[in-house]
């Protein structure tokens, strides 16, 4: 399908219902963005329009909108390559708390998490008693996490793996900022069922599709998001309806979805500090304080969505 065809239509992954075209944006553009974050260490701007230009390999992202579940998908679905990706800090989040707070109630389980990182996750969960794995794409990441003792593989669920090979099967699994960045998501989750158990429970984190960041003007924000919130960064945006109707394809059935609540003061600050205020502080706490007082009465989230599933 060719960028630029205002009739185009395309099927939702989530719900196979017909999507309709719902913005356009400009490769350059996204570029741009991404050469001020400097996220990619070293890399000088020139270079990192060149990584955006090569893993998006279209001159524009169409973003495609489900009427039946609210799930946004782009075109091309594209992320970073492996050489490309930006550098990340990885920290614990609202979603992890989350899960955490479910599986204290449960006797000790099999986890597999799907994107482990360095291992912050899989340290809590084996603080709980639980016997976590992990897997993830970076060998960097795994060597660290294999560093401080926890148990964690290079693989792709998506492909042939060890754990399949193995007959490993899991009573949960955990897939936190993850299922955003994915290209095939049906792909990675025909290698989930094949390692999950009967019964098995399923906790998703991902970015709020009503998140304040997506409420008001500011300098991140491209279309109707946050610049990040695209190719080649992320190629989906989720909702509960949208996960809801995804996974139940894949034999799971949906037991709760949350949004992160919402902290007006720390969203104001932050909304303030995408400012160009630099020798102005009175007017980034004018800023700040306008932001609160729209916050407060508003109807946005936090930053995650949690969603809990069993199977």
């Amino acid at each position: 399908m060719s960028v630029g065809s205002e009739q185009a239509f395309r099927q939702c992954p989530a719900c196979h219902q017909a999507a309709r075209l719902s913005e356009r944006l400009s490769t350059a553009a996204l570029a741009a963005h991404w050469e001020r974050t400097r996220a990619h260490g070293p890399a000088t701007p020139l270079q990192i329009r060149g990584f955006v230009e090569h893993d998006i390999v279209s001159e524009a992202v169409e973003i495609y909108r489900c009427p039946a579940c609210a799930l946004e998908f782009m075109h091309p679905t594209r992320t970073w390559s492996a050489a490309h990706y930006p550098h990340e800090e990885h920290s614990l989040g609202w979603d992890h708390a989350e899960t955490l707070r479910a599986l204290a109630a449960l006797p000790p389980q099999t986890v597999l998490d799907i994107g482990c990182a360095t291992g912050q996750f899989l340290g809590e969960l084996n603080a709980q008693g639980h016997k976590a794995t992990g897997i993830d794409f970076s060998e960097e990441d795994v060597v660290a996490a294999r560093a401080l003792g926890y148990e964690a593989y290079v693989a792709d669920l998506s492909r042939e793996n060890a754990l399949v090979a193995q007959n490993r099967t899991f009573s949960v699994i955990t897939l936190f900022q993850v299922i955003e960045h994915l290209e095939q998501p049906d792909l990675v989750f025909e290698g989930i069922s094949r390692v999950a158990a009967t019964g098995a429970l399923l906790f998703i984190g991902c970015p709020s599709s009503r998140r304040y960041t997506r409420g008001f003007r500011h300098p991140e924000l491209m279309g109707t998001s946050d610049f990040w919130d695209s190719p080649p960064q992320h190629v989906f945006r989720w909702t509960p309806e949208a996960l809801t109707r995804f996974t139940a394809r894949h034999g799971w059935a949906m037991e709760r979805t949350a949004f992160e609540p919402l902290q007006p003061y720390h969203a104001a600050a932050h909304l303030a500090g995408l400012g160009a205020f630099t020798g102005r502080p009175w007017a980034r706490r004018a800023a700040t304080l306008g932001y609160f007082l729209r916050l407060k009465t508003s109807k946005l989230t936090g930053i995650r969505l949690f969603f809990a599933a069993r199977r």
